[in-house]
């Protein structure tokens, strides 16, 4: 027995997809810092980084999914255990946590940055990711 497809349904389907997207990567490009979903180690491993992480750290969103560069690591280490402090507490109890720290971009300049962020649950109550906005605000401080 064959099975019909139905490609008019089907491109309909990847058409809207592509156009979510679309809107989705142009609402992004204007947020005034990046966007990410990491994971919950000590290099805050990304699964997704919004171009802002350009302008941030001086690093491109595919050196972070490469892995040729890691976030944890551009954290000034001074700032490095309480910011993993201050997230865990925040996990544990499963509320946003909020974050203001220092970062070296790839120029070695010291920025100030303002962090908020959230675990993401599943149904159990595993972990799945770390997802938040961090912001530039040098000037600010």
């Amino acid at each position: 027995m064959v099975e019909l497809i139905d490609v008019t349904s089907a491109q309909a389907t990847d058409a809207a997809h592509q156009h979510t997207e679309r809107r989705l990567r142009t609402l992004l490009s204007h947020l005034p810092g990046l966007v990410y979903r990491c994971k919950n180690d000590a290099s805050w491993t990304m699964e997704f980084i919004s171009e802002g992480s350009t302008t941030l750290t001086g690093h491109t969103p595919d050196a972070f999914l490469a892995g040729d560069v890691a976030y944890g690591m551009l954290i000034h280490e001074a700032d490095r255990e309480r910011v993993w402090h201050d997230v865990q507490i925040a996990l544990a109890s499963r509320t946003p946590y909020q974050l203001v720290y220092r970062l070296i971009d790839r120029e070695g300049v010291t920025k100030w940055v303002f962090e908020q962020g959230a675990g993401t649950f599943d149904g159990e109550g595993t972990l799945l990711a770390l997802e938040g906005l961090s912001c530039d605000i040098t000037e600010q401080h």
